[in-house]
C-alpha cells in the first residue's frame, strides 16, 4: 500500500470490502480506506475529530444501508460514520467487539458487558444483561432459522432467545471440545450449518 501511511508494520485487527469494492483496513495506528482497482490510500487517520481510533479498532461493519461502523474499545465504543468526511456519531456502548445487523436493529457484542442492541430509527439502546457475561468477551454473533443467536464467548458457546431475551450456555461440561473462541471466527452457511473457531480448532452444526 501506498506511502506516506504504509502497512507493512502494522498489526492489521480487521478487513472490510464495502458496496463500492474499496477495502476498509482497520489496524493498530488507526483506519485506512483503500481503492483496490487504482491501489492507493483514499484516507487514513488515526483519529475522528477527537475520537481516538488507533489502538482501540476492533472491526469494522458495513450494514444494509452502506454504512460503516466502527466497533472500539472504549466506553463509547461504537461510531458510526455519517459521511465521506469521516463524520460520525458516537454511541455510549462500552467496549464493543463484534457487530450484526438484524432488521431495523444493530446488535453489538462487548467485552464484559453482554449483548446490546441499538434501534436504527429511534437510537435507543438496550443491554441485555446477564452474569453470564461478566469477566467475558463476546467475540461473534449468528442468528438461525429459528430466530435465535448464537454468540461465541471467550468462555463457550451461548444460545440467545430473542423472544424471551434469555440466554443458555454451551461450555465443555455439554460436550463441545472448544470454549475459547476467536474474534470474526464464525460464518454461518447457506444451508444454515454454523461454524465457529477457536484455539482448539473448529466446531459446527445445524441448529435444527
Amino acid at each position: 500500500i501506498d506511502d506516506p501511511n504504509d502497512l507493512g508494520y502494522k498489526r492489521i485487527k480487521a478487513l472490510k470490502v464495502d458496496h463500492k469494492g474499496n477495502l476498509w483496513i482497520a489496524h493498530a495506528l488507526g483506519l485506512h480506506y483503500y481503492d483496490v482497482n487504482q491501489r492507493k490510500t483514499l484516507k487514513y487517520a488515526s483519529e475522528l475529530k477527537g475520537t481516538k481510533i488507533h489502538n482501540t479498532l476492533n472491526t469494522i461493519f458495513e450494514d444494509s444501508n452502506n454504512t460503516i461502523w466502527l466497533a472500539l474499545n472504549q466506553s463509547d465504543g461504537l461510531v458510526k460514520l455519517e459521511d465521506e468526511n469521516w463524520e460520525h456519531t458516537k454511541y455510549p456502548i462500552p467496549n464493543v467487539t463484534c457487530i450484526f445487523e438484524d432488521e431495523d436493529f444493530i446488535w453489538l457484542g462487548t467485552s464484559n458487558n453482554g449483548l446490546f442492541r441499538l434501534n436504527t430509527k429511534t437510537e435507543s439502546i438496550k443491554n441485555f444483561k446477564s452474569p453470564d457475561f461478566f469477566n467475558k468477551d463476546i467475540v461473534g454473533i449468528l442468528d438461525d432459522d429459528l430466530g435465535n443467536f448464537w454468540l461465541s464467548s471467550s468462555e463457550g458457546l451461548f444460545l440467545f432467545n430473542k423472544e424471551t431475551e434469555k440466554y443458555s450456555g454451551l461450555q465443555r461440561a455439554h460436550g463441545i471440545k472448544n470454549d475459547y473462541f476467536k474474534r470474526r471466527a464464525n460464518l454461518k452457511s447457506m444451508d444454515g450449518n454454523m461454524y465457529f473457531g477457536g484455539l482448539n480448532g473448529m466446531i459446527s452444526f445445524n441448529p435444527k
